[in-house]
């Protein structure tokens, strides 16, 4: 096996020109000799038969001994690398010069893959939509030929060519490039000891998270849908949900007492505007100013940080819409987990009795797992009782879902698509439904799926670390919610899909430990399903016609997303953001499908909402489109909020 390093001499106005300004051509050339030098040593490093230098430019000092040199040939970047695998004659593994944080145990990893028994080729991808290494085991010039190079869809097209050639490609894990200064300084950070580290040092300071725009889609992005197909997208949309709303009516009009008084949302049709809905409308015009502007701009720590704010400040501004009153009136209902709290005396004794009490609780509890009041209950030992605090518990749990998904797409489909899909998320129309208990089973099953994926992207220690803590936040769901069984297709696809079913064993022990302890108080899942079911038939369920609930769930459903996600589904063709957004939808189908779920989707299927959402990394060119079809997303949240007096 042959480690190749390809490479451009560093020449003052020749090599790292985006890192001018703030950089000097001399200090940007001195950090491409830095981070060559650092990529260099590492490779030297690590165990290989024969280490070669595809070199543009004549070596220097930088070159340490044990590398054959060999010039680059052929014009364009494509060229040069079919015939850099071409000079090596078989199996190899190639990097750049633009991730001196690499170390020799990334580069055993790509080369123990490489060497996997079909296995035919490894890539690995940059967070700006490139790719930081590549290997073949057998050279393929077509590989390369005619690949777009040095955009931030390259890693895309790479993979399609593997893929089209019917290579079995193994995916390594992510890296960071050094493009432009921010990026010089994350990597400087991972890589403190390095020589690139003390060469950035010897440089005026530039801010981390200052000013640096991270590249647009480009070439690889989709092509703006025309305004004659987002009008029909658009209508057929207003078709289904005009038509829930019709049958919906007609159908009470005739007897039927579905309590649904706005079909297919539950609630009723109130238009209002109070003096506290300026709180929503002032949160979503300074989303819509700033929100794609920031995604793009800070450092992605900062960005994760910024979206767990921004969604809940969106959220709870929306709750007050009527005040006070919009952030508690779901917990103080009848129907809440909270006024079961008061039947807890102990844990296991609240277990032990569950189901020969259930039919005493309130309707949420008796459809439930007892986890959630339970969680309500500690909070009430812990001094945070009473119904702010859960309303408080509600919607911190959501808004904790945004950069949960965001670190999942940029692990799946890169950060490019994270950046892009952030504003959509931060500021989603499902918002207006966060006043409820599910809000808690979105936040925990999203941080769930989202550490069993970043598991499947890593080796290790650490990989075995995120799949036990995605696994005990998914044994943890079950106990608080029977749906979020099927969120679990959302992780799946991707351990499939990447062949990482280490991650599924080692996520498996904390969720037995999770399903089992209850068992120990008298608690049966078999009991249970039997009696959800149970409780569910004779719940409104019972006067709900499946007929229609089947055709108007898929409509609240669209109210709860959005029109930007109407679209976004329509243009989306990466085929990794469709591995969660086709799991989502796939478990959305299910759950429609099995009876079980008659109208409240708006609430119940908030777990899912957020991966189907992760369609717009992908649906919108240019900060132009994605503003203006956020600023459609918000329009259409205020005017639910507006029209529609819901429970939650």
């Amino acid at each position: 096996m042959k480690l190749l390093v390809i490479a451009k001499a560093p020449e003052p106005g020749r090599s790292k020109t985006r890192l001018c300004p703030p950089c000097s051509p001399e200090e940007a050339a001195a950090l491409a000799e830095a981070a060559l030098a650092d990529t260099l040593c590492t490779v030297a490093a690590t165990p290989v038969d024969e280490r070669v230098l595809v070199l543009e430019g004549a070596p220097g000092d930088w070159l340490p001994a044990g590398f054959r040199v060999v010039p680059q040939r052929g014009d364009g970047l494509d060229e040069r690398l079919a015939a850099a695998f071409d000079d090596a004659g078989g199996p190899a593994l190639l990097i750049g010069m633009d991730t001196p944080q690499v170390t020799p145990a990334h580069l055993a990893d790509a080369l123990a893959r490489l060497a996997r028994p079909g296995t035919q080729a490894v890539l690995g991808e940059a967070i700006d939509g490139g790719w930081w290494a590549i290997g073949l085991r057998t050279p393929e010039p077509r590989a390369f030929l005619g690949v777009p190079m040095s955009t931030a869809s390259t890693c895309d097209a790479q993979r399609t060519r593997l893929s089209d050639l019917g290579l079995r490609v193994d995916e390594l894990p992510h890296l960071r490039d050094v493009d432009v200064i921010a990026d010089a300084h994350a990597v400087a950070a991972a890589a403190p000891g390095s020589r690139f580290a003390a060469a950035l040092a010897t440089i005026a300071p530039v801010r981390e998270g200052s000013v640096t725009e991270v590249e647009p889609l480009g070439a690889g992005a989709p092509r703006a849908i025309g305004a004659p197909w987002t009008a029909v997208i658009l209508t057929a949309a207003a078709l289904l949900m005009r038509g829930a709303n019709h049958v919906g009516r007609r159908l009470q009009e005739e007897g039927a007492l579905m309590q649904v008084n706005a079909p297919p949302l539950t609630g009723n049709v109130d238009p209002r505007v109070r003096s506290t809905s300026l709180a929503a409308i002032a949160v979503g015009a300074v989303g819509i100013a700033g929100a794609d502007r920031w995604s793009q701009r800070l450092a992605f720590r900062r960005l994760l940080w910024l979206s767990f704010r921004a969604a809940l400040a969106w959220g709870l501004a929306l709750a007050f819409w009527d005040g006070s009153t919009g952030l508690t009136r779901s917990p103080l209902s009848a129907v809440d987990y909270l006024r079961a709290v008061p039947f807890v005396r102990s844990p296991d004794a609240f277990i032990g009795t569950f189901f020969e009490r259930v039919s005493g609780y309130p309707s949420h509890v008796r459809v439930h797992p007892p986890g959630m009041v339970l969680l309500l209950w500690g909070m009430d030992r812990a001094g945070l009782g009473g119904a702010g605090w859960a309303a408080a518990l509600e919607h911190m749990s959501a808004a904790a879902s945004v950069p949960a998904v965001l670190l999942a797409i940029r692990e799946i489909a890169g950060e490019a698509r994270a950046r892009a899909a952030a504003p959509f998320l931060m500021l989603t129309p499902a918002a207006v439904f966060w006043s409820s208990g599910d809000a808690v089973f979105l936040g925990v099953g999203a941080w769930a799926v989202a550490l069993l994926i970043l598991s499947t992207g890593r080796r290790g220690r650490r990989a075995d670390l995120l799949a036990l803590a995605g696994g005990a936040l998914a044994g943890a769901g079950l106990f608080l919610s029977y749906g979020l069984v099927l969120l679990g297709l959302v992780p799946l696809s991707v351990v499939v899909a990447r062949r990482r079913w280490r991650t599924l064993a080692v996520a498996a022990l904390p969720m037995i430990a999770w399903v089992g302890w209850p068992l120990i108080f008298g608690w049966s899942w078999v009991e249970a399903s039997a009696v959800t079911r149970r409780e569910y038939a004779e719940s409104l369920a019972r006067i709900r016609p499946y007929a229609y609930f089947v055709f108007a769930n898929p409509a609240a459903l669209l109210i709860a997303l959005g029109p930007a996600v109407w679209v976004a589904l329509a243009r989306l063709r990466d085929r990794r953001l469709w591995l969660l957004v086709g799991a989502a939808l796939v478990a959305v189908a299910v759950a429609d499908l099995s009876g079980l779920t008659k109208g409240e989707v708006e609430r119940i299927w908030l777990p899912f909402m957020p991966w189907i959402t992760a369609a717009t990394g992908a649906a919108f060119v240019g900060s132009g489109q994605r503003r203006s079809w956020l600023a459609a997303g918000v329009g259409w949240a205020l005017l639910v909020q507006l029209v529609v007096f819901s429970p939650w």
